[in-house]
């Protein structure tokens, strides 16, 4: 097992049972600052190459989910979420100042990992879009793939009523 260490923690891969619903909530988004979404194929390349791919779905906003045990350096260990759901990349936890800094320290370790080459493909449904993101040679990227009858419809919907 992969153990990464930061300044105050010690991270690994952990079940996906410590991590139990209603329990954990978003305390951190990854990187919320960049409005690309080539950062968001970025960070499921970068996640995947720390934790597995094994956790991936083909629902884009369910897409990544991994337990990860982070234990301080007095030995004591909580379990943090990473991953990619409604609201893009994130990590989540429960309240509290040691998972806002566990949170914190992950989210560097996240950052600068160099991501293997990875692709997941995932279904939007409320546009009726695929979306393929993932790395190739370490580089993320973002692919929004839309069916052919969806754009004629959007397209005789807005495009075709100008004399109206």
């Amino acid at each position: 097992m992969e153990k990464y260490k930061s300044d105050n923690f010690i991270f690994y891969k952990a079940e996906q049972k410590n991590i139990q619903d209603g329990m954990y909530h978003r305390i951190r988004g990854v990187y919320e600052e960049q409005y690309q979404s080539d950062y968001h194929g970025l960070f499921v390349g970068q996640v995947a190459t720390l934790f597995g791919s094994e956790n991936t779905t083909s629902n884009n906003e369910d897409l990544i989910s991994c337990a990860v045990a982070a234990e301080s350096t007095d030995g004591d260990i909580i379990y943090l979420e990473v991953y990619y759901g409604p609201s893009g990349p994130a990590i989540g936890g429960q309240d509290g100042e040691i998972y806002s800094k566990a949170a914190e320290e992950l989210e560097m370790i996240i950052r600068n990992t160099v991501p293997m080459d990875f692709e997941t493909t995932s279904a939007y449904g409320d546009l009726g879009v695929s979306i393929k993101m993932g790395t190739r040679n370490g580089v993320g990227f973002y692919e929004t793939v839309m069916d052919e009858n969806l754009f004629a419809m959007l397209e005789k919907m807005y495009c075709n009523n100008e004399g109206e």
